[in-house]
């Protein structure tokens, strides 16, 4: 494990990353097309946003206690939480949201599901409000996953087992060494706009916690730490610990 004094460094090396990126915009503003300009702008503010909620989230768990609490944080988490790879422009480019038919379903020809392709090899894909807040607060309240539900998820997610209502805590959950074969399945029961972001081995793209939303992946996900636990519907444990 590196000490906490490395990962710190490396949070402070971001953050010079980001100032230095921000600088070189203002100054090739005129240089730049504008679409380009405005998302890298989004890109740099968003990070810088992010980091902020980071040091807030380091200063926490320094203040309540022992430096283990904080050692073994660091332990269980999936480094790349830390450590994000931004992904290039041209690749964001090739992505697609459009509205799923269900192959010709009669019922989604009516209402079809709306499918945003997150990865394309290996396939990440999430499907936004793919059940009611009304499902969403009864999952909640139950913490059971009734057959309807399941037969749901299975439209999308043929040959998924274990499906169960899980709580993570806000350590995270480290996947990045988890063997865990066939589709990974996550259907978020909150909302989180910084913290718990569902991550990947790559690094490059992240799926924010969105309530009601299903997420279906081929690679296999890492949950980063949040600042209180989030409930989730997963087709896989989500004990906070490499060890697995």
């Amino acid at each position: 494990m590196k000490p906490i004094n490395d990962r710190l460094l490396s949070h402070v090396n971001r953050f010079k990353t980001l100032r230095d990126d921000l600088h070189r915009l203002q100054t090739s503003q005129e240089k730049m097309e504008p679409l380009m300009y405005l998302k890298e702008m989004m890109r740099v503010m968003d990070a810088l946003q992010s980091m902020g909620k980071e040091w807030k989230d380091i200063e926490d768990l320094q203040k309540k206690g022992p430096n283990d609490e904080f050692i073994s944080m660091l332990e269980e988490m999936d480094p790349l939480c830390a450590n994000r790879i931004q992904r290039t422009p041209d690749k964001e480019i090739e992505l697609r949201c459009s509205y799923f038919y269900m192959n010709g379903d009669p019922f989604y020809l009516i209402g079809p599901l709306k499918r945003e392709v997150i990865n394309k090899s290996p396939s990440v894909v999430i499907y936004r409000n793919y059940i009611t807040e009304n499902e969403v607060r009864i999952a909640k309240e139950k913490s059971v996953v009734d057959i309807s539900l399941f037969k749901r998820i299975r439209l999308v997610a043929e040959n998924v087992y274990n499906v169960a209502v899980r709580r993570v805590s806000e350590k995270g959950y480290n996947g990045s060494e988890v063997k865990h074969y066939g589709l990974s399945i996550m259907l978020y029961l909150e909302t989180s706009g910084y913290h718990g972001n569902t991550l990947f081995k790559a690094g490059k793209y992240v799926v924010s916690p969105t309530s009601g939303s299903l997420m279906v992946s081929e690679r296999h996900p890492s949950i980063c730490p949040s600042d209180k636990p989030l409930l989730v519907i997963t087709n896989f444990d989500v004990v906070p610990t490499r060890k697995q």
